[in-house]
């Protein structure tokens, strides 16, 4: 059995003012996390924040996923979960479209996923730490393959800085396939005439930015309660 690591830093920055004005502070920068009810929710929240600025779903046999994410200065919520158009697409998760020819991808409940655990890390403080660990499930429910993601979450200076650690342990013979998509994935909030721009790190800018090999890849988006554009960088 062989275990693939990879390692991914993603940045978070929302653009404008700060909430009501106020001025960041050491305080501000201070995280928590609570379980939510049925402990089928991770919830982080800001110091300024009642309500989480950060939810990770923990359901027993659903894809894990992360939604909402809401911008470091409390204005605009910058994912969407299962829009109409692409009811397979969750805020921010991990889906590949090929292993042994199953698709994961498309595919977040279904008996394709079964949660084993998932566990605060790092309570609260300037970091927050949390993990969760599932088996990827073949046509008779089988496991295939564990994977294991661990996040952490920093906000310093009005961004919040968030990375992961993916981990997967084949339990049997693994081929994935190629595809043109699939691991990381994000959904942003976007429809026709919506206030937006890519840009990665070669200056391809929109179209001519789409399915390029990048370092980085910078989104802005003009969400609902905002009035600039809030921006997530991807490393």
């Amino acid at each position: 059995m062989k275990r693939m690591i990879i390692f991914l830093p993603i940045v978070f920055i929302g653009l404008g003012s700060c909430q009501n004005d106020r001025k960041v502070s050491a305080i501000d920068q201070t995280l928590r996390i609570e379980q939510g009810e049925a402990d089928t929710t991770i919830e982080v929240y800001a110091s300024w924040s009642k309500e989480p600025v950060l939810v990770q779903h923990v359901g027993d046999d659903f894809r894990p996923f992360i939604h909402p994410i809401v911008a470091p200065d409390g204005r605009g919520v910058l994912t969407e979960n299962s829009p109409g158009h692409h009811l397979h697409q969750n805020g921010l998760y991990w889906g590949f479209t090929r292993v042994n020819g199953r698709d994961y991808f498309h595919h977040p409940g279904d008996n394709y996923w079964k949660r084993v655990s998932a566990n605060v890390i790092e309570k609260a403080g300037t970091t927050v730490q949390w993990q969760t660990v599932y088996n990827l499930l073949d046509e008779k429910g089988t496991p295939i393959m564990k994977q294991t993601q661990d996040w952490t979450m920093t906000q310093d200076s009005g961004k919040y800085f968030i990375s992961l650690e993916w981990k997967g342990e084949a339990l049997t013979d693994i081929t994935i396939g190629k595809y043109d998509y699939g691991g990381l994935f994000l959904r942003m909030p976007w429809k026709e005439g919506i206030n937006g721009e890519v840009v990665n790190n070669a200056r391809q800018k929109n179209g001519r930015a789409e399915g390029q090999r990048a370092m980085w890849v910078d989104v802005g988006m003009q969400v609902e309660g905002r009035d600039d554009q809030a921006h997530i960088y991807i490393f």
